[in-house]
């Protein structure tokens, strides 16, 4: 019986085994009734099972651990200066920045008549509409404003003007934002205004101010101050930029304009990492002295363009929507037709097709969607190409100043296009009907760095904008170039033709150096460094300073590495600052008679005739000198370098 058991156990295994049943392996596992190729056989078939269970449930795991990755990591965005990972999961936890309108107001230093023009820029999380009676769609935004007369003893809160602004909405996957720009006009140069931004249906801002180009003040010796700007570049968002921007803020006078050259929020143009330039634009705005706004000149930089991914992510790089000087260029097209036309409505095509007449258009090209109402109106630009917004110039005709702000091949090649216009305004601007004698640029990525080895410059980039940009620069006399990118303190010697320009001084002389302090006043020296340095030259050739350190981490340590300087280094340090530039006049009597009326009008003029000597213009009897200051202002507010330029500009600015 015992045997016939196990003859039948080891049959229904073999039948099992074989396919002919489903029953459990295990209970009729028998070793004794098995032969060992059956029982071989059966092992295997147990780990084969085994193996299938085994992947399915790593499979159905993996399923969900994906899932459940792709939801927490989905918007993922990753910035620097501090380095932050987020995701849309961390933002929502951490809420947004723009909750109300306007959630921040700031300005822009406009291209063009900075004396009697401003441009306000502000933000909201809502479209500012509203449907009159027509069901017609019309703009609530307004940004009003008005002379700051409570200086002279007038209480009056009233605003005399009111601009309705261009709307450049913002619509991606991760964000919707509207921000409205107001090109204001019209203005008086060297006087406060007072505005508020907004609209009635949603609130207006707090009462902020803003002060036009053009004041001037006395200084001894003869001279008078009439411009400061403060140059700076890779910021981030951290306690150190934040404490540059308090020391910027409390000089005094106030800086005119401030130029950042490039990379700003470290966003690298990723759709994701707005939450980034909310920040930063916090940080820019809580930095504001008694509500008062000093404008901005962005230079784009290669975080700001999409870093290593600019290729991909250059149009959606926020930068070009929250600085847009494609508006004034908009704007200054849309009042020229419209006086031309007089007529309220107008045809899209027509509009820029004029605006292409009128000029050179160094914004971007626009789509434009105009909706005129009569008493209100929306104009709607939406971006298309933004490869001609990435470099422009400044004019400041207060200072005799034009300033230069190129794209280092971040968007647009630093050669073709890019180098036929710089060297088209640069050659006017080198004639007297340009009025412009003093000639300055900023880009991002440095042609003469502080040091090359151990960071981020790209030697092949670096030798071709020498070989495009150098040449003009000698030529029509560019004075100062402002370099960043490098996260250092540099000034060069004046170089020409990629040489240092004979007659280069250095001197250290404590009368001169309490001689300028008179001229730059102890609002911006708080402590003396022990290196101190005070510099002056009247030779020719361009002094390249930066590179870009108002708040990032800075590379190395230059001041132990002087004796491995490159040759053209005048002075270097690894120190986070920004440079002061004080832009003040004297006159001086010489024997020189008038070559050309300098203030005849010619706007016809003829390229052909623009020499090196042939438009310069003198004044009977006198000679006018510009005299360019510059300070290196550290995080604590020292002064770290101080540079002095004497240029006879040979007119009266």
């Amino acid at each position: 019986a015992d045997e016939r058991e196990k003859n039948t156990l080891a049959f229904e295994a073999v039948t099992m085994l074989t396919g002919g049943g489903n029953a459990d392996v295990t209970d009729m596992y028998n070793e004794h009734a098995l032969t060992l190729p059956q029982k071989e056989r059966l092992a295997r078939r147990r780990r084969v099972e085994k193996k299938q269970k085994t992947m399915l449930l790593f499979v159905a795991s993996a399923v969900v651990y994906s899932i459940m990755i792709s939801l927490l990591m989905e918007g993922m965005c990753t910035s620097f200066f501090p380095l932050s990972v987020t995701t849309t999961v961390t933002r929502s936890l951490e809420g947004s920045l723009c909750t109300e309108s306007p959630c921040f107001v700031y300005s822009v230093l406009p291209q063009n008549d900075v004396s009697t023009s401003a441009i306000i820029v502000f933000h909201s999380p809502y479209l500012l509409a509203g449907v009159d009676d027509d069901n017609e769609e019309y703009s609530t935004a307004r940004v009003e404003y008005g002379e700051n007369n409570t200086e002279k003893g007038d209480d009056e809160s009233e605003y005399t003007f009111t601009e309705i602004p261009v709307l450049v909405p913002v619509m991606t996957k991760f964000l919707t934002r509207y921000v409205y720009v107001a090109h204001l006009t019209d203005l008086t140069a060297g006087v406060t205004y007072k505005f508020i931004a907004g609209s009635s249906s949603h609130g207006y801002s707090k009462e902020m101010y803003f002060h036009t180009i053009g004041s001037e003040h006395k200084l001894e010796e003869g001279e008078v101050h009439r411009l400061r700007m403060v140059v700076g570049g890779d910021m981030g968002v951290n306690e150190h930029a934040a404490h540059l921007l308090a020391h910027m803020h409390a000089l005094s006078p106030a800086p005119d304009f401030i130029v950042v050259g490039g990379d700003l929020a470290y966003d690298n143009a990723a759709c994701a990492c707005y939450h980034v330039y909310d920040k930063f634009l916090k940080q820019w705005t809580d930095a504001f002295v008694n509500n008062t706004l000093i404008p901005i000149l962005p230079i784009v930089g290669n975080h700001d363009a999409g870093g290593w991914l600019r290729g991909s992510f250059s149009t959606k790089a926020l930068y070009f929507y929250y600085f847009p000087f494609f508006v004034e260029n908009f704007k200054r097209r849309e009042r020229a037709l419209f006086s031309s036309t007089k007529r309220e409505g107008f045809d899209q095509d027509r509009l820029l097709d004029q605006g292409n007449e009128l000029g050179e258009v160094t914004g971007p090209q626009v789509e434009v969607i105009r909706n005129m109402q009569r008493g209100g109106g929306r104009a709607v630009l939406q971006l298309e190409d933004l490869s001609r917004a990435s470099y422009r110039l400044h004019t400041i005709a207060h200072a005799g100043l034009i300033f230069f702000a190129l794209d280092s091949d971040q968007i647009s090649s630093v050669e073709g296009a890019q180098r036929d216009w710089l060297e088209k305004h640069l050659k006017y601007s080198h004639s007297s009907i340009a009025r412009t004698p003093l000639r300055m640029a900023g880009y991002h990525d440095p042609m003469y760095p502080a040091k090359v080895a151990g960071t981020t410059v790209n030697a092949e980039r670096q030798e071709n904008m020498r070989f495009q940009w150098v040449p003009l620069f000698d030529q029509f006399e560019v004075q100062f170039a402002y370099e960043f990118h490098n996260h250092q303190y540099k000034r060069t010697f004046p170089l020409k033709y990629d040489d240092l320009v004979m007659g280069v001084r250095e001197e250290d002389s404590t009368n001169q150096q309490q001689a300028e302090e008179k001229h730059f006043g102890s609002s911006a020296i708080t402590k003396r460094d022990s290196n101190y340095d005070f510099t002056s030259t009247n030779v020719s050739g361009t002094v390249y300073l930066g590179d870009g350190c108002m708040g990032v981490d800075s590379h190395g340590n230059l001041e132990e590495e002087e004796e491995s300087w490159v040759w053209y280094l005048a002075r270097a340090a690894s120190r986070r600052h920004f440079i002061l530039v004080d832009i003040s006049r004297r006159e001086e009597d010489d024997g020189f008679t008038d070559q050309q009326d300098p203030t005849k009008e010619d706007e016809d003029w003829d390229e052909e005739q623009v020499e090196d000597k042939d438009f310069i213009s003198y004044r009977e009897g006198q000679q006018t000198v510009a005299i360019i200051r510059t300070q290196a202002i550290l995080e604590d507010g020292s002064c770290f370098d101080r540079f002095t330029r004497e240029i006879d500009v040979g007119m009266e600015l």
